[in-house]
């Protein structure tokens, strides 16, 4: 399909169509959101020094203005050639329920070598932000950048 313009992308937004923007520096990817309005859906994946996926932030879309953390996952690498989701590489789950409680499940060495997970009471107001304006890639009060538009 190739790269959409903002033009293209804001429209896409407004009428609730799934698209995806990737947030690079130097030509090199950083973030790559994945936004789907009509099916309440927005990814975010951290990218790392080696281009691999290592931090997904799972959120819905409550309604027209706020949006609620549901799951993040991360895997640490030990080293810079490990592939990306490396069966070896150490794990963490962080799954937030609407009814106020978290899990979190920690995998420190990957598959097979065991895991332990804890289970939390949270206010779900904690995992809950308005929904950013198109343009914006602030994610639940973690900093704020600006897109610049593309033709």
């Amino acid at each position: 399909m190739g790269a959409l313009s903002t033009a293209a992308a804001r429209e896409r937004d407004r009428a609730g169509e799934q698209y995806a923007v990737v947030l690079s520096s130097d030509d090199r990817p950083l973030v790559l959101v994945e936004i789907a309005r009509a099916s309440h859906y927005c990814s975010i994946w951290l990218i790392d020094e080696e281009d691999r996926r290592h931090v997904h932030i799972d959120t819905r879309l409550l309604d027209e203005t706020h949006i609620t953390l549901r799951e993040m996952r991360s895997w640490t690498y030990s080293a810079a050639d490990r592939p990306e989701f490396d069966a070896r590489a150490a794990r963490k789950r962080w799954e937030i329920r609407q009814n106020g409680y978290m899990w979190i499940w920690d995998e420190p060495g990957g598959d097979g070598e065991g895991s332990r997970s804890t289970g939390h009471e949270i206010d779900p107001e904690q995992v809950r932000t308005e929904v950013p304006r198109f343009g914006s890639c602030r994610v639940f009060g973690n900093g704020h950048c600006e897109i610049t538009p593309q033709p």
